[in-house]
């Protein structure tokens, strides 16, 4: 197995968007592949943060020039291109650690591969084990609990305040923008945005299907609010203790992310106020968590892969290694009935004494391979005995 690609550790924004690929384009090259007889399987993985190619045969060049990748692509082989794989299904390669957006998109990738004809048997193991792996390190740890970005958290917990009415943002620069973004993909309902630039608030409120408030219509939309985010660039308070007092009925709690503040202290005496600074702590903690768990996943990780390469051994080295052991005392036997008729007590001496010779000669050597095999390792015995077993692709395909 081999995996070609670049991420977002590796290759920059402009470098990942040039060989970033759609659904249409992953077809297409999954169809070029599946008409090269050299490459028997092959799944493409194009997200924002990464383009990668797994695939059985080929040749590194081959498949470098069928994604168009640059010499500095990284390359992984065999254990470490299923290392790699485990990883980043645990969310261990992710630009915000622990991200389980990646489980649907491996998902997506494997089905795409399915539905082309690219899937073959030791993809769909490798991926089905990875994502076996990373839902039981996700469990295990705390990697995928706790958001570390503000608009997250923010998000998070407005949907968590909010009961019976809506989310009132105030502002549309970067912050509001990415709290609107995260409050979007949470599903949050009755969302309105105001701006003192209507346009502005109009352009970001239909991006995110919201409703646009006109900046002189924001106390009555005040008391149509559960939770108030406020993330403005002005120079003083926007939300005065007096004027959360007098709407009639004031929101539950309100989210100050400006500097300087939006809203006066004061208000935290008539609602639940979360202030900036009290919010990054929140973030801090949450990435502290993370940090602390990562440790632990990697290893769970590692204990993974090495379970997934010991079974595929297993499935590989069982049917041969049995093979020589029947041809061996096939051949015993046909040496013992080649000495005649023999009297009962010699025979029995004899079929014992060549019995415990093959168990010397065969029991090291297929205890070794149990635990040292490789492709070459595994070639050298199948020549060195002259034992022909087909491998695990080859069965199931006659199958």
């Amino acid at each position: 197995m081999l995996v070609l690609g670049v991420s977002h550790r590796t290759a920059t924004l402009a470098e990942r968007e040039r060989v970033a690929l759609g659904e249409a384009g992953v077809r297409a090259l999954l169809r070029r592949l599946s008409g090269d007889p050299h490459v028997r399987e092959a799944v493409v993985v194009s997200t924002c943060n990464r383009t990668e190619l797994y695939a059985v045969g080929g040749g590194e060049d081959r498949l470098r020039r069928a994604l168009a990748l640059a010499p500095t692509a990284y390359a992984l082989r065999d254990g470490s291109a299923a290392e790699h794989l485990f990883r980043v299904a645990a969310g261990l390669d992710s630009a915000v650690l622990g991200e389980g957006e990646i489980v649907s998109q491996l998902r997506a990738a494997v089905a795409l591969a399915a539905s082309e004809g690219t899937l073959g048997p030791l993809l769909e193991d490798v991926f089905g084990s990875a994502l076996a792996a990373g839902r039981r390190v996700r469990r295990r740890t705390g990697i995928g609990r706790g958001s570390t970005s503000l608009a997250a958290v923010v998000a998070k917990t407005s949907v968590a305040e909010r009961h019976d009415r809506g989310v009132l943002l105030i502002g549309a620069g970067r912050v509001a923008r990415a709290v609107a973004g995260a409050l979007h993909g949470l599903g949050a309902p009755g969302l309105m945005i105001a701006n003192r630039t209507g346009a502005a608030a109009r352009a970001l409120a239909g991006r995110v299907g919201a409703e646009a408030i006109a900046w002189e219509r924001l106390d009555p939309a005040l008391a149509r609010a559960d939770v108030v985010i406020s993330a403005t660039a002005a120079p003083g308070p926007v939300l005065t203790a007096a004027r959360l007092a007098a709407v009639e009925r004031p929101p539950r709690a309100v989210f100050d992310l400006a500097v300087p503040r939006d809203v006066e202290p004061a208000a935290g005496e008539l609602m639940a106020l979360f202030d900036l600074e009290a919010l990054q702590a929140r973030v801090e903690r949450n990435r502290a968590v993370r940090r602390a768990d990562a440790e632990r996943a990697a290893t769970l990780v590692r204990a993974e892969v090495t379970r997934f390469a010991d079974r595929r051994r297993e499935r590989e080295l069982g049917p041969l290694i049995e093979a020589v052991w029947r041809r061996a005392e096939e051949t015993r036997r046909e040496e013992i009935a080649r000495c005649g008729p023999l009297p009962a007590g010699e025979l029995e001496r004899l079929d014992r004494v060549t019995a415990a010779l093959v168990r010397k000669l065969l029991d090291g050597p297929s205890r070794r391979l149990r635990t040292a095999a490789d492709g070459e390792r595994l070639d050298a015995f199948r020549d060195l005995l002259g034992v022909e077993v087909a491998s695990r692709a080859e069965r199931r395909s006659a199958a």
